[in-house]
């Protein structure tokens, strides 16, 4: 499924586009069935939609996590490897 940047929305360029290539599908003299009318309507739609907003890039790093938190986790996973020999510092990590 394509994730279209919808910030790009606010210029109003997409809206003039689908409105434009309404209008010419209106102008069309043909008769057309309704799944084929359907999927010239979703045509419309889908290509002005990657024309003018454009396809929005992923992220992969949440920031719900802080790079903090992740040092922690980080220090505790060392830590835990070498458990028998610190097992007190360890405990000490859990509690926080």
């Amino acid at each position: 499924m394509t994730r279209f940047d919808l910030e790009k929305l606010s210029s109003g360029l997409y809206t003039v586009e689908v409105e434009n290539r309404f209008s010419a599908l209106c102008s069309e003299s043909e008769e057309l069935t309704p799944e084929e009318r359907w999927e010239k309507v979703k045509h419309i739609i889908l290509d002005s939609a990657h024309q003018t907003l454009g396809v929005k890039k992923y992220n992969a790093k949440h920031g719900w996590i802080q790079q903090d938190t992740l040092d922690m986790i980080d220090q505790r996973r060392k830590v835990k490897t070498k458990r028998s020999v610190h097992s007190d510092e360890y405990k000490e990590m859990s509690k926080q």
